[in-house]
């Protein structure tokens, strides 16, 4: 019933040493994604709305509330809700909640495993359709680790996944964080969750979470989270938004600010004409570039969840 896979390789070697936490930590917690399609765009919005006991297992009822702006108007709706549970190894399972109409009779796969170590699988849920080929739905764990965000310090993974969009099967790329998931897909909407994604251009951005402990977590957006982002005329602005890097020409300093904590403790590296590593040093708001040359340069800010590149002119 519960979809679940290791590699073989860490079945006798890996066990789990992290004390389980809470995969949503109180009633109240909510998570905010984009949606939007050729002529609509909008928002969804998850909350934990109360706890619900399932087969024995001790549930989070998550409610979607999705709003669209679309050419015949804005329509706004409840779907059905979600379930979710976490178990002793922190694997989060998530109910399919379009396999039966009675909530007894839900069957049960895995959303995340906070604890998976590198290498290891765990199988989508299986309403993605999208998904093609014979690795189809198999989320790959790439690499792991941990950042303080807001004073709480959350696990991330770095996976990776076969999807299809309308074409031929790509591996995708993402990043899970704790408590908030997925960065680049809607985790909860089994319909989307394996649809082509891209960094610039996706279907279910994430975009906002808070609990009791992380307060209006804003991921690559600034102001209210429940509002309207017309991808036609903002195109995502090509980098999301998130970073500037001023002012261009530079003299001296360079300043680079960010609208998301997720880029702290990110590396600044510094580009020549030629390729050339001129300056890297961790992520700042002001750089010394005063004793660079006048020239191009390219500003690249990455850390584990991804890079950020910018040309400027040094004067």
């Amino acid at each position: 019933m519960k979809k679940f896979y290791i590699l073989l390789l860490f079945l006798s070697s890996v066990t789990a040493t992290l004390q389980a936490q809470v995969w949503a930590p109180n009633i109240g917690s909510y998570w905010y994604y984009d949606s939007h399609g050729a002529f609509c765009y909008g928002y969804a919005k998850y909350d934990y709305y109360k706890d619900s006991l399932i087969n024995g297992n001790n549930c989070q009822m998550i409610r979607r509330y999705g709003k669209m702006s679309c050419p015949g108007g804005n329509h706004a709706s409840y779907d059905k809700p979600i379930f979710t549970y976490t178990n002793s190894n922190q694997v989060v399972y998530v109910n399919d909640y379009t396999s039966a109409a009675s909530v007894q009779g839900q069957v049960f796969d895995t959303l995340f495993w906070f604890n998976a170590p590198i290498g290891a699988k765990w199988q989508m849920i299986h309403q993605s359709y999208h998904c093609t080929g014979t690795v189809s739905c198999i989320v790959t764990v790439e690499n792991t680790g941990q950042r303080i965000i807001q004073g709480q310090n959350l696990k991330w993974q770095k996976v990776n996944y076969m999807a299809q969009g309308g074409g031929p099967a790509q591996l995708v790329t993402d990043t899970i964080y704790e408590r908030f998931g997925y960065l680049k897909t809607d985790p909860f909407n089994p319909n989307n969750f394996c649809s082509l994604t891209s960094d610039i251009q996706s279907t279910n951005l994430f975009r906002c979470y808070g609990d009791n402990q992380i307060t209006d977590l804003k991921y690559k957006y600034t102001g209210a989270c429940d509002y309207f982002v017309d991808v036609s005329v903002n195109e995502r602005n090509a980098s999301h938004n998130d970073l500037h890097v001023f002012p261009n020409p530079a003299t001296s300093v360079l300043q680079i600010s960010s609208k998301t904590e997720l880029w702290n403790d990110a590396q600044i590296e510094i580009q020549d004409a030629r390729g050339r590593t001129v300056l890297k040093q961790p992520f700042a708001t002001s750089i010394d570039i005063s004793s660079l040359a006048q020239g191009l340069y390219v500003v690249t800010v990455k850390n584990d969840m991804g890079r950020r590149s910018f040309k400027i002119m040094k004067e």
